[in-house]
């Protein structure tokens, strides 16, 4: 039983292996039954594997929204500990003994101190009802004593996953009580799922079929939201924004980052413009990016097998890459057909750090066509310094002066990130115009 409850909270860290684990700086929670060993140990596991924050200021603030949001809870449900990871991953998730996990990529992306308490108010719920516990008695009633979802039955599966989403539905209840009677105003859970579902539906995840989800749909569960949130208190944005101006955003942009409409790696100097109505988005350090309408996509991603020729091997057959040059590099290119009708491209270029892959996905027939023409011609060695040499990016949160739309300033003074990812960040629409005196958030260094 102690080795399920680890992995299923293994499985719920937000955060995956990184290269310098550092100590929790709080102290173990301290739960009213055996939550608190299992949860102990679920801790340490995930905290071995994740970078934790050391931000005190940041962790005694969002502590007391946490204590304050709690205080409306079961209050014999547990005591809680928080741990900030340092991570760019959009996450927040909780274990048993009252654990939280809560990345700083997830604090980017918040508007308001509502916000905040409505993401805790929501693991505050699944803690205090101890979902995780009823998850672990169905998966060891029906053999399944790893925590390995995928070897119930067809059967159970859907009806563990049905009994997921109402869990979800029960926390969203749940925290809106908890919000209401700590004085925040519900519209901030509206605005956490909201954000969650943007996030989702760009990673491709929203094409689950809905019976396959561990969540309801978004619409569902907005709508089951909205019936109870009534109007009324706090927001407290400008306190939220004042305690994340500063905070670290992304990755290393030394790996990897976007500027406008160009992507650029500087560890491996290298440029890559991206053609108008290409939509692009940063996974991590690596580029996603899509050709609307013409079943186009990039990735540019740096390569996970060492050397030059162990990322050629594995990519296929060594002998199918030729030398050609991309922009002003040397590169090895390969060109497969593949299923539907697609054709895949890849170029390697080698790097001090690892080697940088391009593949590029596009209808058979369209290999030597404009658009790639029009994608691969751009690609370049970086000639700006300050680009070359740039620091970690940060969230900058300001007040406008004048009213104007978020298209209108990144055109003004180009962003350390694109236009879709600095609305996602605001919560608006990229030309919708904003009044002056609105709080915004801009990436730079």
């Amino acid at each position: 039983m102690r080795a399920l409850v680890v992995a299923l909270c293994l499985a719920a860290a937000c955060a995956g292996p990184r290269d310098r684990p550092r100590p929790p700086e709080t102290k173990p929670s301290l739960a009213v039954d055996d939550d608190a060993e299992l949860g102990r140990l679920a801790d340490q596991q995930v905290m071995n594997e994740v970078l934790a924050m050391r931000d005190p200021a940041l962790q005694g603030y969002v502590e007391r929204v946490l204590g304050r949001v709690a205080a409306h809870a079961d209050p014999n449900a547990s005591r809680w500990t928080l741990r900030l990871i340092d991570s760019s991953h959009v996450s927040i998730r909780s274990g048993p003994g009252g654990y939280i996990y809560l990345t700083r990529g997830l604090l980017a992306f918040l508007g308001s101190e509502a916000e905040l308490a409505a993401a805790l108010a929501h693991e505050v719920a699944h803690v205090s009802m101890r979902h995780w516990r009823k998850q672990a008695e169905y998966l060891v009633k029906h053999g399944v004593d790893d925590g390995d979802i995928a070897k119930l039955g067809s059967a159970e599966r859907r009806a563990l996953l049905a009994r997921l989403r109402d869990e979800e539905h029960e926390s969203d209840q749940l925290a809106l009580g908890y919000l209401e009677r700590a004085g925040y105003a519900r519209s901030g859970l509206l605005k956490v799922i909201r954000l969650f579902a943007e996030l989702e539906r760009r990673a491709g995840g929203s094409r689950v079929p809905p019976a396959l989800r561990t969540h309801p749909a978004t619409r569902e569960r907005l709508d089951a939201i909205t019936r109870r949130a009534t109007p009324g208190g706090e927001s407290k944005a400008a306190e939220y924004f004042s305690k994340i101006d500063g905070l670290q955003f992304g990755e290393d942009p030394r790996d990897g980052y976007l500027l406008g409409d160009r992507y650029l790696v500087p560890s491996a100097d290298f440029e890559l413009p991206l053609p108008p109505a290409w939509r692009a988005e940063l996974v991590g350090r690596d580029l996603m990016a899509a050709l609307p309408g013409k079943a186009t996509i990039l990735l540019v991603a740096r390569s996970e097998h060492g050397n030059l020729d162990a990322t050629l091997g594995a990519l296929g057959d060594r002998s199918s890459f030729r030398p050609v040059t991309l922009g002003d590099r040397p590169a090895h290119f390969s060109k497969q057909p593949r299923e539907g009708g697609l054709t895949a491209l890849s170029w390697v270029i080698d790097a001090p750090k690892a080697p940088l892959v391009m593949a590029l996905i596009v209808p058979s027939g369209q290999d030597e066509g404009d658009t790639v023409q029009a994608l691969t011609g751009g690609a370049k060695r970086i000639t700006e310094p300050a680009l070359r040499n740039l620091g970690p990016l940060r969230v900058r949160v300001s007040r406008l002066t004048e009213a104007r739309s978020l298209r209108a300033l990144i055109e003004a003074g180009p962003t350390h990130t694109n236009l879709s990812t600095l609305a996602l960040l605001n919560g608006v629409e990229p030309d919708q115009q904003l009044p002056a005196g609105s709080w915004v958030k801009r990436i730079e260094p």
